[in-house]
């Protein structure tokens, strides 16, 4: 038995909802009272209010538009040359590559490589280093690749036939 001075009722609780909204209105007032105006937290919290894009979703642009050049069907292998393994920041940017083109081409599969790998991040996806023959693209409907060509920070998108990619030279 509950008794009376444990009990709450639900009249006398806050509603979860009131708390989250008081809670995050809290959160956004310190965001933009106690972050500098030259932050890019503070820049992505006004654009995203404001109604415009931010810098971040403008970066995008790219990748968005190598992707919706591939006709409809088929998968996708994507590759990435030239990027150095340990530096977090490129290591950032790939697995932001990756993981938006599974996003944008789904239920269609995007693959690094062999199917029995596992992959959590950008170091394991940096890790990957895969030449496939027809044989396997084939077999995994893969039509199209997307190389990304890391030369002196630069980035290049090549987008490829997935058969006049298969054992082709990846150098940048």
């Amino acid at each position: 038995m509950i008794s009376h001075a444990t009990y709450v009722s639900a009249r006398q609780a806050w509603p979860s909802w009131l708390l989250g909204i008081v809670v995050g209105g809290l959160g956004m007032q310190l965001i933009l009272e106690d972050v500098s105006q030259d932050s890019s937290v503070r820049q992505l919290a006004a654009t995203t209010l404001a109604g415009r894009p931010s810098s971040m979703s403008a970066s995008w642009g790219p990748i968005d538009a190598a992707l919706a050049s591939l006709p409809s069907g088929g998968n996708l292998l994507v590759q990435f040359t030239g990027f150095p393994a340990k530096d977090p920041g490129w290591q950032f940017y790939v697995s932001f590559i990756y993981y938006r083109s599974v996003y944008l081409l789904h239920p269609r599969r995007v693959y690094l490589g062999p199917t029995d790998r596992v992959v959590n991040n950008g170091e394991h996806i940096l890790a990957v280093r895969f030449e496939p023959d027809d044989v396997w693209l084939r077999g995994h409907d893969v039509r199209w690749v997307l190389r990304f060509r890391q030369v002196q920070g630069q980035v290049m998108v090549d987008v490829l036939p997935a058969q006049s990619a298969a054992g082709q030279d990846r150098s940048p």
